[in-house]
């Protein structure tokens, strides 16, 4: 019997050493036609992570805990219910991610090359899918970490409800598990569209569950992962030790995602990979020459929904109207044509448009949070600084009317309107529907935390929708990149060149960032008592600043329309 079970594990031996020999084969004819890093190409790669993690990553750490410490403490076991919710709401979205990519990821050549070979499928993406499982739970736990450094210094003023050791090593794996479930949900998402869905609305319908069984008792919760991980973080902010069934209970679903990963990996379609692989092929080349917009396109999917859906105008527009800018005025419906245009491209793609309201209204619960406690200038800031860049890259789904208008602005026109009147009605819906979502945000914060303050919020919220509109517009006249910036910068270090692309791509998200720490300091201390005076009349500053840089981009245009006429 013994030699029977020897010789079968002998004969395994062969069948799957002979696979990992021909990949091996492959993979070093591959790397070696493929061009090799110098010495001091990698010496400079470590140098300029070095140096960029000094620089920026750990003043950015630095800030994120210092100003969750103050908002740690009070997310108490009363809470659990409310983060379960939250987390779970999260692997949901993760799932719905995983029609754009996941954890099975291949490139064109592999797909092209050795999916159709006699090599396990498994045996091919284990390197990708251990990859993406091991940055998902590392960054999970240091997340964590951050988390239990953030706790730690908001309750070191309370003896009663200190952090041991081992509560921050819990906490280290309760991100880490979490990391791997958000993983898990995205690869059970690249399976297909009725799997993604089925996926989603689960775990959606698990979420609405743990608020209705928390809403009976404060602080109760199921036995699930993400209950279990809320309900040790409950224990974390009274000082007390998580029960050990809940660290089994979030511990084994996480193992049992891993074990699971790889068999469901292999069954994934080739034809669904590919696409996605030319997808993310595509946006690579766009994003690199300094086009984010349109790298950001390539993962929209085309319009499914309410492609019946028909514009009525009313009136049948005349046949003779010139149609130069400026030639005549405006007809007085084509506000409301133009608003009711805005309105069905929403309509027509419902999904990004639900992601967008879900964000918009997260920042204006965020932003909220600024007029309910008093808060340092440092907090305020970086609390202001994710609701203005939160509502700013959620809105794109909202503007396609500005982008479009903004594409032709520099073409003849097809309305007597001037570019710029053309881009200002495209505006509207946008700008009424951000207003709403922010209001919505900030009256579930008055629910959230009763009382007047949360409610005084609602009254800054236009003024939060107007900066993150105008920031959308002056990124749609961004236009392409000059080719200036694409020329080689050669340096003792290499050809720098990357940076100005990389910076060329950024400055919108950093302009938000600058303006929404600015709105968060200044209403921060209106908040606080500090008067509302001179927050607006800065406010007013600000937005007269933007106005111009937008104004700015869309001259070049102007005169290019001027000079073909």
């Amino acid at each position: 019997m013994s030699e029977a079970k020897t010789a079968v594990r002998t004969a395994e031996r062969a069948v799957i050493r002979g696979p990992v020999a021909r990949l091996r084969a492959v993979r070093l004819v591959r790397r070696g036609r493929g061009d090799r890093l110098s010495a001091g190409d990698v010496s400079y790669r470590i140098y300029l992570a070095v140096m960029l993690g000094i620089i920026v990553v750990a003043p950015l750490v630095r800030s994120s805990v210092l100003a969750a410490a103050t908002v740690l403490p009070s997310i108490g076991r009363d809470s659990a219910p409310l983060l379960a919710a939250g987390m779970t709401l999260l692997c949901a979205g993760a799932a719905l991610l995983g029609s754009k990519g996941g954890p099975a990821r291949a490139g064109l050549p592999q797909l092209d090359l050795l999916f159709t070979a006699a090599i396990p499928r498994w045996l091919l993406l284990l390197g990708t899918v251990a990859r993406w499982y091991g940055s998902a739970a590392l960054g999970g736990a240091v997340l964590g970490g951050m988390c239990a450094v953030a706790l730690a210094l908001g309750l070191a003023d309370t003896p009663s409800a200190q952090i041991s050791l081992g509560t921050g090593f819990a906490l280290l794996g309760v991100g880490a598990c979490l990391g791997v479930l958000m993983s898990g949900a995205q690869l059970l998402g690249q399976i297909g569209i009725r799997v993604r869905t089925c996926v989603a609305l689960s775990l959606v319908a698990l979420a609405a569950a743990q608020l209705a069984w928390g809403a009976g008792q404060s602080g109760r919760t199921l036995w699930d992962p993400w209950s279990g991980a809320a309900q040790i973080w409950g224990h974390a902010t009274d000082g007390s030790a998580p029960v050990p069934v809940q660290l089994w209970i979030l511990g084994g679903s996480a193992a049992i995602v891993l074990l699971c990963a790889l068999p469901l990996a292999s069954r994934l379609d080739r034809d669904g990979l590919r696409a996605q692989a030319a997808t993310w092929d595509s946006a690579k080349t766009f994003a690199v020459t300094g086009d984010p917009t349109a790298a950001l396109a390539r993962f929209g999917t085309p319009v499914r929904v309410g492609r019946s859906l028909t514009l009525k105008l009313g009136a049948e527009p005349a046949r003779d109207v010139d149609t130069r800018a400026g030639s005549k005025p405006a007809p007085p419906g084509l506000w409301v044509a133009l608003v009711k245009r805005d309105l069905l491209g929403i309509l027509r793609t419902p999904a990004r448009s639900l992601a967008a309201l879900l964000g918009i209204v997260t920042a204006g619960l965020i932003w909220a949070s600024l007029f309910v406690e008093p808060r340092d200038m440092l907090s305020s800031a970086l609390l202001g600084a994710v609701v203005v860049l939160g509502t700013t890259l959620s809105l794109p789904a909202w503007c396609r009317g500005i982008a479009t208008s903004a594409a032709g602005a520099g073409s003849p026109s097809l309305f007597p309107i001037a570019p710029g009147g053309l881009i200002l009605r495209h505006t509207i819906a946008p700008l009424l529907l951000s207003v709403a979502a922010l209001g919505a945000g900030a009256a579930v914060a008055a629910a959230v935390w009763p009382g007047d303050a949360a409610w005084s919020a609602s009254a800054t919220v236009p003024l939060i929708a107007v900066v993150a509109v105008m920031l959308r517009v002056a990124a749609a006249l961004k236009g392409t990149i000059p080719l200036r910036l694409l020329a080689p910068v050669p340096t003792p270090a290499g050809d720098m060149s990357g940076l100005n692309v990389f910076i060329w791509s950024l400055d919108g998200p950093v302009i938000a960032v600058l303006a929404g720490a600015a709105l968060g300091a200044l209403w921060g201390r209106a908040g606080a008592g500090g008067g509302a005076v001179a927050p607006i009349l800065l406010s007013a500053a600000l937005l007269a600043v933007l106005g111009g840089w937008a104004y700015s981009r869309l001259r070049p245009s102007l005169s290019a329309q001027i000079t073909e006429e």
